[in-house]
């Protein structure tokens, strides 16, 4: 699937380029003293900060880091199928690593969505993903629950672009002026007769780069702590992926972790469906800006100069 940060990367080099003007030098923030604001800067001023009309942003960042006293994030996702079409051999997700794929139960997301939402005071941007979003039977319940919360700026549906959508209620529901449906083109499937058929409906689209990173294989490095702590600081720290009620750090760490390819700590994640210790808006708070690299990072190479660029999608992997 479309690696979102790349696409991000693209669309706002920019808004990226003024920003780090204004910061001066990334010397600056790394001087930082407080981890937390430390935290909230360096993902303020990295190309994921999609929130460049919100004229507030740094208030809202450094509040959150400082205070508590509000929990703005840029960017969460939530994993709603391991279903999908393809079988990308680059894939960040790790989608071909799934034996029995599935959707997501639709309590267990529900439950644990309404869980984090409860304790967020804006997101800029909610991606609901798969897998192939389009392949989850329950994707028009699942958006019509997730336009419930105002506080939810911008909603984005990835895919591949090999599923005309023909569900009405899904159609009706994707003309909300929050939705926008981000189409890859890796050469399978139609998706420039996808945009302009949801362009049609009055649907929001978004044609997707062509270039993903190779984040490698899933064997760990043995890098060292220090290796690992810039690692994390490169990488952006951003894609908080919640996956069958657990948010984790990123896509690698929770598909990782759901499929045995990658062990996980118990501080890589939070469980919102553990009742016996609910999980508050300062721990969210403390999660979403860390600085410590989670078990994920010595099994990925994103972020180090190992990494390197592929086309996007378009190698596949033998089918099982």
């Amino acid at each position: 699937m479309s690696q979102h940060k790349e696409c991000l990367q693209k669309m706002h080099r920019a808004e990226f380029k003024r920003t780090l003007q204004e910061s001066k030098t990334i010397r600056r923030m790394n001087a930082i003293q407080n981890p937390k604001v430390r935290a909230a800067m360096k993902l303020l001023y990295s190309p994921i900060a999609i929130v460049k009309n919100e004229g507030n942003i740094r208030t809202l960042l450094k509040e959150s880091a400082r205070s508590r006293s509000k929990s703005y994030f840029p960017y969460l996702e939530m994993c709603i199928s391991s279903k999908c079409t393809l079988r990308c051999k680059y894939c960040s997700n790790l989608m071909p690593c799934y034996e029995d794929p599935q959707d997501i139960s639709v309590d267990v997301l529900k439950e644990s969505f309404d869980r984090l939402m409860s304790i967020c005071d804006k997101v800029s941007m909610f991606q609901i993903l798969g897998g192939e979003t389009f392949l989850c039977k329950n994707l028009p319940e699942i958006l019509e629950y997730v336009l419930r919360y105002p506080q939810i700026k911008e909603i984005s549906i990835p895919t591949n672009g090999t599923i005309m959508i023909r569900d009405e209620q899904l159609l009706e529901l994707m003309k909300n002026p929050r939705v926008i449906v981000n189409v890859s083109d890796y050469g399978f499937g139609h998706p420039a007769e996808l945009c302009a058929f949801l362009k049609s409906k009055g649907i929001r689209v978004r044609q997707m780069p062509e270039e993903w990173k190779d984040y490698g294989n899933t064997e760990k490095r043995n890098r060292s702590r220090t290796e690992l702590t810039r690692q994390f600081a490169e990488c952006g720290m951003v894609c908080k992926s919640l996956l069958n009620g657990k948010l984790f750090a990123c896509p690698r760490s929770s598909h990782g972790n759901a499929t045995g390819c990658i062990p996980a700590a118990s501080g890589d994640f939070l469980d919102f469906l553990d009742e016996g210790s609910p999980v508050t808006k300062q721990q969210l708070i403390d999660f979403y800006y860390r600085d410590e690299p989670v078990a994920a990072c010595d099994h990925c190479d994103h972020g180090t100069m190992v990494e390197k660029a592929v086309p996007a999608g378009r190698d596949q992997l033998p089918k099982i």
